[in-house]
């Protein structure tokens, strides 16, 4: 059969330990349905707004079954991520308020 690559990406807080992160990845593709060979590997993928973002690249050739192994591989994650302390941030923005003058016309 034919193998396909597929990505998961996931976001982390930025005080992350960015191997750790990598190396937890790693390990959660650990899974009988992704294929040694082409290895599995994590790239550091950007800077995001809340966010360290990492993409884990993998292969399979069980491709009607992927979304269930890309779920089975988001639970391990979790569970690695929860386990180590890694947390995945909420989106957050700031937002200045900037107060303003008094309307000239209103003191009138």
């Amino acid at each position: 059969s034919i193998s396909s690559r597929f990505e998961i990406k996931v976001g982390v807080d930025y005080s992350s330990d960015v191997q750790l992160v990598m190396r937890l990845m790693k390990e959660a593709s650990n899974h009988p349905s992704v294929l040694k060979k082409p290895e599995s590997f994590v790239r550091f993928s950007d800077y995001g707004d809340s966010s360290l973002d990492f993409t884990l690249i993998f292969w399979a050739d069980e491709v009607f079954r992927i979304e269930t192994i890309k779920s089975d591989i988001r639970i391990k994650l979790f569970e690695l991520f929860s386990e180590h302390k890694v947390q995945i941030p909420f989106p957050q923005r700031v937002i200045h308020v900037k107060k303003e003058e008094k309307d000239s016309l209103t003191e009138q």
